[in-house]
């Protein structure tokens, strides 16, 4: 179980993408070109948390999806709808029932929390009404489990 910790642990930079840099970079292109954010503070909130909105965001990291985040993990899609991102993902080493859920979830919900609220790029999410959430399915496609960071998890 470490071992799959450990690598799991790498999918939370970015909002999910480990080394996607590009994804977080044209998110914050759309959220500029849609005139959402001065200064760090968002101008329209509801805009922001719309279903439209977010799902542009979501769409510009689908192009590059089902993408391999480290050797035990896969990013399969980013959905946005009102108020919410999730973050599909599969242990592709592992079935459903290989994984002790609780465990796993324990595990990774102080870290993704951590990087949810203190993670510039992400941070903008939560204190703007935003959840994110973070889903994983074993390699057969059953549902292991799901993290969800709320905006008053981070204080906002």
């Amino acid at each position: 179980m470490k071992k799959i910790i450990f690598g799991i642990t790498s999918i939370i930079l970015f909002g999910g993408c480990a080394n996607n840099q590009n994804n977080v970079n044209e998110s914050f292109k759309i959220i500029k070109k849609e005139k959402l954010i001065n200064n760090k503070n968002v101008i329209d909130r509801n805009k922001f948390q719309s279903a439209i909105f977010l799902n542009e965001i979501a769409s510009s990291f689908n192009k590059q999806l089902p993408m391999n985040v480290d050797k035990e993990t896969r990013i399969d899609a980013v959905l946005g709808t009102k108020k919410n991102i999730f973050y599909n993902y599969t242990l592709v080493n592992y079935k459903q029932s290989d994984i002790n859920a609780k465990e796993l979830k324990s595990s990774l919900i102080n870290k993704i929390k951590n990087n949810v609220c203190t993670n510039p790029k992400l941070k903008i999410f939560s204190k703007n009404g935003v959840n994110m959430n973070y889903i994983y399915y074993g390699k057969n496609g059953k549902y292991i489990t799901e993290i969800t960071i709320k905006p008053e998890d981070c204080n906002f």
